[in-house]
C-alpha cells in the first residue's frame, strides 16, 4: 500500500474502519507499540497487559490491557496487536505493526509501502492529542 501526503513525513493519518465505524488512524514510526483508545477497542475485555507504556514526557499511559483489533483501510483487511489505553483518543499503529507489515517508509517523499496494497487517502491532523513517541517497559 502506498500513501502519499503533503503532511509531515514521519506521521501519516489514514482513515481506518474499526467495528464498522470510520476512525482516524495514525501511522507513527516513533511509537514502539500500537495503541487504541478504550472507546474504539473491540468489546471483549482485553487481556492483562505485559507492557507499561510511557509518553515521550515520561507520563504513564495506564494500559487497560492488550487485544487484537481487526480493521480495514481502503478495503484492505488488517489486524494489529495493540494496548488499550484511555489516555489515547485515536488508533495509533506503531513501529511494531509497521515492522510486521514489512513497511517501507520513504521519509523524503512521505510515502509508506505495505506489501502490494495501495492506500488512496491520508487525512490531516484535526487537532487530536498525540503523545508522539511511546516507550515500552516490559513487566
Amino acid at each position: 500500500m502506498s500513501v502519499s501526503t503533503n503532511m509531515s513525513p514521519t506521521k501519516i493519518y489514514v482513515t481506518a474502519e474499526v467495528n464498522g465505524e470510520p476512525v482516524r488512524c495514525l501511522l507513527d514510526s516513533g511509537c514502539e507499540r500500537s495503541v487504541i483508545s478504550a472507546g474504539l477497542a473491540p468489546k471483549p475485555k482485553p487481556t492483562p497487559s505485559q507492557y507499561t507504556l510511557f509518553a515521550v514526557n515520561k507520563a504513564s499511559l495506564d494500559v487497560l490491557g492488550d487485544t487484537v483489533v481487526p480493521f480495514v483501510i481502503d478495503g484492505h483487511a488488517f489486524e494489529a496487536d495493540v494496548s488499550v489505553c484511555d489516555k489515547v483518543e485515536d488508533f495509533l499503529l506503531g513501529s511494531n505493526w509497521l515492522e510486521q507489515q514489512g513497511a517501507q517508509w520513504d521519509f523524503a517523499k512521505g510515502t509508506v509501502t505495505l506489501g502490494t496494497n495501495v492506500l488512496s487517502r491520508a487525512v490531516p491532523n484535526s487537532g487530536c492529542v498525540v503523545f508522539g513517541r511511546i516507550r515500552i517497559e516490559y513487566e
